[in-house]
């Protein structure tokens, strides 16, 4: 785990051009520092997941730090911190898997589920 210091290091330039890293999306409730915590960092690129201790939503952030400025990409999630740091070590799911999986739902008749 990073120490805080580390932390406020990544975030503190982030939060005085970002409102993003200030407030939960969802419900505009604060977030404090240690509802962030850092997912994966390599070279000056972070991925940081936030969040709120008033609604429970979270925040996946990637950030890019250089010379040029900062680059945000964010989604919101209902991913935990432990989930956030297992998806991202996983391998990413190739074109094979997804036809077999569209395929295999194709094939089902979802009507018969239904009440209509």
């Amino acid at each position: 785990m990073f120490e805080k210091s580390r932390l406020s290091q990544i975030i503190e330039p982030l939060r005085s051009q970002f409102m993003i890293m200030k407030e939960c999306l969802a419900c505009k409730g604060q977030i404090s520092d240690k509802s962030i915590k850092i997912v994966a960092e390599e070279d000056n690129s972070y991925m940081l997941h936030l969040a709120c201790p008033h609604c429970q939503n979270s925040l996946v952030l990637l950030a890019s730090v250089n010379d040029i400025g900062v680059g945000l990409v964010g989604m919101m999630s209902d991913l935990n911190y432990d989930d956030a740091k297992r998806l991202y070590t996983k391998e990413p799911i190739d074109e094979d898997y997804l036809l077999d999986a569209y395929q295999t739902l194709h094939k089902i008749s979802f009507n018969k589920y239904l009440n209509f």
